[in-house]
Order: structure tokens, then sequence, then C-alpha cells
């Protein structure tokens, strides 16, 4: 009788919780165009980079 009873509290409770979550729904902020998502905004400080610091902030090695 008792597992029977706690096997239905349990089956009431994930009910709950499962009807609890889908009230939330998940709101769109706006569109974002296809071309502004594939394409990342670079900073100018990047792009003004001198060679040598570019070869130190990509981390490649010299004689070897």
């Amino acid at each position: 009788m008792k597992s029977r009873f706690f096997a239905l509290l349990l089956a009431g409770v994930l009910l709950v919780c499962f009807t609890a979550c889908s009230f939330g729904g998940v709101q769109s902020t706006g569109s974002v165009d296809a071309e502004e998502e594939s394409s990342p905004k670079i900073p100018k400080a990047v792009l003004n980079l001198s060679e040598e610091d570019d070869i130190l902030l990509n981390g490649e090695l010299k004689d070897n």
C-alpha cells in the first residue's frame, strides 16, 4: 500500500514539475540577419596589429 502511495505521489510531483516548466517558453529578442550572424565584428585594434604582435598573440614558434 505504501509503495503505491509513493508511486502516485512521485507521479503527481513529476506532473507538477513538467507542467510548471512548460509555461516558461523562450521569447525571441528580435530577428538577426544571417549576414550579421556569420561574420564576427573585429575590433580596430586587432586589425592594426604589427606583424610581430600578431606572431606573439597567435603563438607561432620560430626555429621549430
